[in-house]
Protein backbone atom coordinates (compact mmCIF):
# COMPACT_ATOMS: atom_id res chain seq x y z
CA UNK A 1 0.00 0.00 0.00
CA UNK A 2 1.25 3.31 -0.95
CA UNK A 3 1.32 6.32 1.56
CA UNK A 4 -0.77 8.89 0.95
CA UNK A 5 1.51 12.34 -1.01
CA UNK A 6 -0.68 14.76 0.11
CA UNK A 7 -1.51 14.42 3.45
CA UNK A 8 -0.47 17.15 5.75
CA UNK A 9 -1.42 16.26 9.76
CA UNK A 10 0.45 13.85 11.71
CA UNK A 11 -3.29 11.73 11.96
CA UNK A 12 -3.53 11.50 8.65
CA UNK A 13 0.24 9.68 8.38
CA UNK A 14 -1.28 7.70 11.74
CA UNK A 15 -4.27 6.78 9.61
CA UNK A 16 -2.41 5.49 6.26
CA UNK A 17 -0.07 3.95 8.90
CA UNK A 18 -3.03 1.83 10.59
CA UNK A 19 -4.77 0.87 7.19
CA UNK A 20 -1.48 -0.14 5.52
CA UNK A 21 -1.11 -2.68 8.60
CA UNK A 22 -4.47 -3.60 8.50
CA UNK A 23 -4.84 -4.57 4.50
CA UNK A 24 -1.37 -6.10 5.02
CA UNK A 25 -2.26 -8.36 7.43
CA UNK A 26 -5.60 -9.14 5.83
CA UNK A 27 -3.80 -9.97 2.52
CA UNK A 28 -0.82 -12.11 4.32
CA UNK A 29 -3.88 -14.08 5.74
CA UNK A 30 -2.78 -12.72 9.62
CA UNK A 31 -6.33 -11.12 9.57
CA UNK A 32 -7.90 -13.94 12.10
CA UNK A 33 -5.94 -13.03 15.13
CA UNK A 34 -7.70 -9.68 15.72
CA UNK A 35 -6.06 -9.16 18.56
CA UNK A 36 -2.68 -9.46 17.31
CA UNK A 37 -3.62 -6.96 14.44
CA UNK A 38 -4.39 -4.57 17.52
CA UNK A 39 -1.73 -4.83 18.85
CA UNK A 40 0.42 -4.68 15.95
CA UNK A 41 -0.94 -1.45 15.13
CA UNK A 42 -0.85 0.17 18.42
CA UNK A 43 2.87 -0.79 18.82
CA UNK A 44 3.69 1.08 14.86
CA UNK A 45 1.67 4.17 16.48
CA UNK A 46 3.40 4.28 19.46
CA UNK A 47 6.90 3.76 18.00
CA UNK A 48 5.78 6.32 15.22
CA UNK A 49 4.71 8.92 18.15
CA UNK A 50 7.69 8.31 20.29
CA UNK A 51 10.43 9.08 17.07
CA UNK A 52 8.42 12.44 16.53
CA UNK A 53 8.27 13.22 19.94
CA UNK A 54 12.03 12.79 20.09
CA UNK A 55 12.65 14.21 16.87
CA UNK A 56 10.83 17.60 17.98
CA UNK A 57 12.72 17.81 21.90
CA UNK A 58 16.08 17.21 19.75
CA UNK A 59 15.10 19.80 17.12
CA UNK A 60 13.80 22.18 20.36
CA UNK A 61 17.33 21.56 22.12
CA UNK A 62 19.26 22.12 18.92
CA UNK A 63 17.90 26.02 18.10
CA UNK A 64 17.49 26.33 21.91
CA UNK A 65 21.68 25.61 22.30
CA UNK A 66 21.98 28.22 18.70
CA UNK A 67 20.02 30.66 20.23
CA UNK A 68 22.24 30.56 23.68
CA UNK A 69 25.43 30.58 22.26
CA UNK A 70 24.21 33.74 20.05
CA UNK A 71 23.25 35.20 23.19
CA UNK A 72 26.58 34.69 24.89
CA UNK A 73 28.43 36.37 22.00
CA UNK A 74 26.41 39.66 21.94
CA UNK A 75 27.07 39.77 25.26
CA UNK A 76 30.77 39.45 25.05
CA UNK A 77 30.64 41.60 22.56
CA UNK A 78 28.60 44.33 24.80
CA UNK A 79 30.91 43.59 27.97
CA UNK A 80 33.86 44.67 25.73
CA UNK A 81 33.01 48.42 25.47
CA UNK A 82 31.64 48.43 29.33
CA UNK A 83 34.82 50.29 30.26
CA UNK A 84 34.75 52.87 27.28
CA UNK A 85 30.88 53.59 27.83
CA UNK A 86 31.96 53.90 31.95
CA UNK A 87 34.61 56.45 31.46
CA UNK A 88 32.38 58.25 28.91
CA UNK A 89 29.60 58.94 31.51
CA UNK A 90 31.98 59.82 34.08
CA UNK A 91 33.34 62.17 31.67
CA UNK A 92 29.74 63.44 31.04
CA UNK A 93 28.95 63.44 34.31
CA UNK A 94 31.20 66.15 35.12
CA UNK A 95 29.82 68.65 32.65
CA UNK A 96 32.84 69.57 31.13
CA UNK A 97 32.04 71.09 27.99
CA UNK A 98 34.92 69.73 25.34
CA UNK A 99 35.01 66.29 26.37
CA UNK A 100 31.44 66.52 25.44
CA UNK A 101 32.31 67.43 22.12
CA UNK A 102 34.57 64.78 21.82
CA UNK A 103 32.68 62.58 22.93
CA UNK A 104 29.31 63.62 21.44
CA UNK A 105 30.54 65.99 18.85
CA UNK A 106 30.49 64.33 15.52
CA UNK A 107 28.16 64.40 12.89
CA UNK A 108 27.25 61.67 10.94
CA UNK A 109 29.51 63.49 8.34
CA UNK A 110 32.53 62.93 10.57
CA UNK A 111 32.59 66.92 11.17
CA UNK A 112 32.68 68.33 14.78
CA UNK A 113 29.59 69.98 16.05
CA UNK A 114 29.71 72.90 18.01
CA UNK A 115 29.51 72.68 21.91
CA UNK A 116 25.66 74.45 22.10
CA UNK A 117 25.05 71.80 19.32
CA UNK A 118 26.46 68.60 21.33
CA UNK A 119 24.92 69.69 24.13
CA UNK A 120 21.43 69.95 22.63
CA UNK A 121 21.58 66.53 21.12
CA UNK A 122 22.48 65.20 24.72
CA UNK A 123 19.63 66.77 26.36
CA UNK A 124 17.52 65.26 23.49
CA UNK A 125 18.80 61.90 23.64
CA UNK A 126 18.94 61.75 27.41
CA UNK A 127 15.29 62.97 27.55
CA UNK A 128 14.07 59.96 25.36
CA UNK A 129 16.08 57.56 27.28
CA UNK A 130 14.57 58.61 30.39
CA UNK A 131 11.02 58.73 28.99
CA UNK A 132 11.69 55.18 27.57
CA UNK A 133 12.90 53.92 30.99
CA UNK A 134 9.62 55.60 32.54
CA UNK A 135 7.53 53.82 30.22
CA UNK A 136 8.89 50.19 31.13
Amino acid sequence: MVPPTNFSLQDSASHWLVMNVAVRNIFMGEGSDEKQLVEDTAHLIEKQIKDATESTISSTIENSKCAIERAFAVAEEAAQHVPEIKKRVFLLQQGNKEQMVKILGRNQKGNYCSVKQVQEQFHRHGRKAMLQRERH
